[in-house]
């Protein structure tokens, strides 16, 4: 019994602590003649109250980090495998995806204000050209979860879209950017005009832009103008390939692969180099420098959002979009290659025909 005892003696004593802080505190407060405010809040946010894992990307961080694009920004996610964006060149095909946790764009579902976009491919992809950056009011990226409400095509996840529906006001916006070697140019005009009607149960928006990028070539970067791996053994003078169901008779050139045309016509061994790897004379093609680093783009965006609250349960609303979306790609010239030739063609020098004549199957 007297273990309690104890106890209710300390918690007193804490007690009267607590009281006498109050009192001193109070009184410091009344003798500065200062009103102290302690608040205490949490913002709501879907990241907390949702089953699913949720990130949420607000206006702010998406004006805060300078990007024009919205899959720019998405990129930044570490849920997120960058997809077709603006420095695809090969393979691309003028699209902007996203792709969450890297199983593909075609199985990550985007959304704009909870409902299905149009897709932009036969394969169901949509591209993010057609989101209005200066629009989005946040982006809820799903990742886990989704594909028992949604289906097979959000296996990786959703990406939904909120738009801004209750803008008030006009604001006309423009951006620039370069890069660090002042190229790539990047320009973007924005206008926004919206407001409320019907003593707030209603709100129209206006919203307009003009994007233009400009491109950069893989030979302008020193680390992008050769390719690493060798180039390609297609050569730029043409060549006669070894076949290896009728090889040539001279063992040298079988270990070379074949042979390679000089400017007169003739042949010589081919030299399986590439000579702006390492400097050595070769007859590889380093087809790096013709390639795109940054593609260009010219975008066009028209488009209206509205709302009308007709009583507490029904909602009338419109969405009109209209982007016209212009981008390129630039590859290496396209090899000739399997065309069959004949040996007694005027064009083949007498050495190229008795090169032929020594093949081991006619």
């Amino acid at each position: 019994m007297s273990n309690p005892t104890r106890v209710t003696a300390r918690r007193g004593g804490l007690l009267a602590i607590a009281i006498a802080a109050l009192v001193s505190s109070a009184g410091y407060a009344a003798e500065a003649e200062e009103e102290i405010v302690v608040t205490g809040s949490r913002i709501t946010n879907r990241d907390y109250d949702s089953i699913s894992p949720i990130a949420t990307v607000s206006s702010e961080v998406i004006q805060a980090t300078g990007r024009t694009n919205i899959e720019q920004v998405l990129n930044t996610l570490p849920q997120v495998v960058p997809g077709l964006s603006a420095t695809s060149n090969n393979p691309a095909d003028g699209t902007a995806t996203v792709d969450l946790r890297g199983i593909g764009p075609t199985r990550t579902l985007v959304l704009i204000n909870g409902r299905r976009v149009n897709p932009s491919t036969n394969e169901g992809v949509v591209d993010l050209n057609n989101i209005p950056t200066r629009l989005v009011e946040r982006v809820e990226v799903v990742t886990g979860g989704a594909s028992a409400v949604y289906g097979s095509d959000a296996l990786a996840g959703v990406v939904n879209f909120i738009l801004k529906d209750d803008y008030e006001g006009i604001e006309l916006g423009y951006q620039t950017g370069i890069s660090d070697e002042s190229d790539g140019y990047e320009n973007q005009v924005d206008l926004l005009l919206g407001g409320n009607f019907a003593d707030g149960r209603g709100n129209a928006t206006l919203f307009g832009s003009w994007y233009q990028r400009d491109d950069i070539s893989q030979a302008d970067r020193s680390y992008t103008a050769v390719d690493l791996q060798g180039g390609s053994g297609t050569g730029v003078a043409g060549k006669l390939d070894n076949v290896p169901l009728n090889p040539f008779s001279d063992q040298d050139a079988v270990d070379a692969g074949g042979y390679a045309f000089n400017a007169d016509g003739s042949a010589r061994l081919f030299v399986n180099n590439l000579t702006e790897l390492d400097g050595q004379p070769g007859d590889r093609y380093n087809f790096a420098p013709a390639n795109l680093l940054l593609t260009p783009q010219t975008r066009v965006q028209i488009g209206a959002l509205g709302k009308f609250d007709i009583n507490d349960q029904v909602e009338a609303y419109t969405e009109l979009n209209f982007t016209d979306s212009r981008n390129a790609t630039q590859l290496a010239p396209t090899p000739a290659t399997n065309i069959l030739i004949d040996r007694d063609s005027p064009f083949l020098q007498p050495d190229v025909q008795a090169i032929l004549d020594g093949r081991t199957v006619d």
